[in-house]
């Protein structure tokens, strides 16, 4: 009964993420790490965002709309904002967190998408795998197993049930191996 429930929370913990990461990779969408604390509480920091390619020809933008778009100020960035008021020029935007809208007017042209849903911190561990820390990961999950699975191994061979169902401590299921050492003794 416990290996089954270990076996679907890991298929939960696995899969629900990985599903949760290939629909809108699916879809066409991009992620995005917040990195700033200019969208809370809506996306705090360290969330991934989920972001729909924006279609000028079929997407309207109104106010309200959380917006990602390379910034005017430094266009080798992304800036995650809500828009609070569409002029003929562009978007003026502004983060949740701040009392006064953006410096900047955002050209049409220069919206990237629109901020479908996040998923609060999961960032945090999308940003460390994006450092490289990949083969880490990988090798020091598939040590953590090994372990866990010797570990239950040792508990097993050590707690046995007799006949009533009572617990029958013993130091050793194993036999250590007869050793001949050619009558050097």
């Amino acid at each position: 009964m416990a290996r089954r429930t270990g076996a679907w929370l890991l298929l939960i913990v696995v899969a629900v993420p990985l599903v949760g990461l290939a629909v809108p990779a699916a879809l066409g969408w991009n992620r995005a790490v917040v990195l700033t604390g200019s969208m809370e509480p809506t996306y705090p920091v360290g969330s991934i965002t989920f972001v729909e390619p924006y279609e000028p020809a079929t997407d309207v933008l109104a106010v309200g709309d959380p917006i990602m778009f390379w910034s005017p100020a430094d266009t080798t960035e992304t800036v995650t904002h809500r828009i609070v008021e569409v002029r003929t020029d562009g978007l003026v935007t502004r983060g949740d967190a701040n009392d006064v809208a953006d410096d900047w007017v955002v050209p049409h042209e220069a919206v990237l998408g629109i901020v479908r849903w996040h998923v609060p911190y999961l960032g945090y561990g999308t940003a460390w795998l994006q450092q490289g820390n990949a083969a880490m990961l990988a090798l020091g999950g598939t040590a953590a197993l090994f372990v866990l699975n010797e570990i239950a191994h040792i508990a097993r061979a050590v707690r046995r049930r007799d006949a009533n169902g009572e617990v029958q401590v013993v130091a050793s299921s194993v036999r250590p191996p007869d050793l001949d050492l050619h009558g050097l003794r």
